[in-house]
């Protein structure tokens, strides 16, 4: 992972060292425009927060932070996990207070910013498989303890290979990995140590949620990572997305708003005419009787309104699911959203572990992507038999089956 900093402040004459230590991404790589892992470590820290504050704006939209806070610390050793979304940004920076004490803070430039996305290996002599790699790869040596079991946490990763000979990681990482659409190869043969994950490659060897598991020798590493690419999840939530359009409240039709003008218009000249200072004196009391009435009449039941779509993507039983929302706000204000997200345009937003907050204007649609997670296939496929589960599927489509439209539950 990208190691931002390392702070450690001995306290009172031999107290305990106290640190913290804060990465993001895998080893020294950041895939920017992906979901990235985010962990904190920290040391006889007291209560601290985290804040990672991201400008994502341009030269013409200016700055557009994205804050990311989290509370961290306390007594022994503690560890924050998360996943974060990050942006082409222009600068990255992050603290770690307790009040007005600051315990470590860190940065990096955009020089170290690249959205190409990463090949991980697990084993203790990476120079050896260089050559299976295209030229422009960006292989990154990774130990079996820092790969998390969380699909979100691969949005940037394109393989994962290891050959047995460090550590055995665990199987729910590694199911992770090719859930979200990496291609995990096993270098075969295996140590006895890491025979579970051969269990894996066996169960998902037609494929593992949008990725694939392939167990091969060394002859067969290159033509493995050379393969036909996983499925493409992101992509496939772009298409989804373009049919994602919500409708604003009804609105009275211009015949009505018409009538209803001529109407009061001929009622104000008849009671001017026959009233004058009192006819005009009702008149204004009726204009402010009919405003209060039709704001009461036509103003919309919600301040929100909102349309998702839902990407389920499973092979092997396991699945990633993605989903897409596009949010019409009325009155200017925040969005409060129960899930990490990535925001299209770009808004100021503030993200903790419990969801996001949007800082929107009035009459503003924003679209959404929810962060990937991981679930049990809903759809079962066995031969010709099809199974949609507990709940009806719509817009069913098999590789190499075509599609199969919408299949109740």
């Amino acid at each position: 992972m990208l190691l931002f900093g390392v702070v450690a402040a001995a306290v009172a004459q031999g107290g305990p060292a106290r640190s913290v230590d804060v990465q993001l991404g895998f080893g020294e790589a950041v895939v920017a425009n992906a979901w990235n892992p985010l962990r904190v470590r920290t040391r006889d820290v007291p209560s601290a927060t985290l804040e990672l504050t991201l400008d994502q704006g341009s030269l013409r939209d200016g700055e557009v932070p994205l804050v990311y806070r989290a509370s961290v610390g306390g007594p022994g050793l503690t560890v924050h996990d998360d996943d974060l979304w990050v942006p082409a940004w222009r600068s990255l920076v992050w603290t770690v207070r307790s009040g007005d004490r600051v315990w470590a803070s860190g940065t990096i430039g955009t020089r170290r910013r690249d959205d190409r996305p990463l090949d991980l290996v697990l084993t203790r002599d990476p120079g050896s498989y260089r050559n299976a790699y295209a030229a422009d790869a960006r292989i990154v040596e990774i130990a079996a303890a820092d790969l998390p079991a969380r699909g979100a946490a691969y949005d940037g990763v394109r393989s994962l290979l290891l050959d047995g000979t460090s550590a055995a990681p665990r199987s729910d990482a590694i199911a992770a990995a090719s859930a979200m659409g990496a291609r995990v190869v096993l270098v075969t043969p295996l140590p006895s140590s890491h025979g579970e994950l051969l269990q894996l490659a066996e169960l998902g060897r037609d494929g593992l949620g949008a990725g694939a598991v392939a167990a091969v020798g060394r002859a067969g590493v290159t033509d493995a990572l050379a393969a036909v690419p996983t499925f493409d999840v992101a992509a496939a939530l772009d298409r989804l997305a373009e049919g994602l359009r919500v409708r604003p409240p009804p609105l009275p039709g211009t015949a009505w708003v018409l009538t209803a003008l001529i109407a009061y218009g001929l009622a104000a000249l008849v009671m001017i005419r026959f009233g004058r200072l009192p006819g005009l004196v009702a008149v204004l009391g009726l204009a402010a009787l009919l405003s209060f009435a039709a704001w009461r009449g036509l103003r919309p039941e919600r301040t929100t309104y909102d349309e998702r779509a839902v990407l389920e993507v499973s092979a092997g039983g396991l699945a990633v699911r993605g989903a897409i929302a596009e949010y019409l706000t009325l009155p200017a204000g925040r969005l409060a959203l129960p899930t990490a997200v990535r925001v299209a345009p770009l808004r100021r937003a503030l993200t903790t572990p419990a969801g996001t907050e949007l800082q929107v204007q009035r009459w503003s649609r924003d679209r959404v992507e929810l962060r990937p997670t991981l679930a049990a296939a809903r759809l079962q496929h066995a031969g010709d038999a099809v199974q949609a589960g507990a709940e009806p599927l719509a817009r069913v489509w098999i590789v190499g089956a075509g599609s199969l439209g919408s299949l109740s539950a």
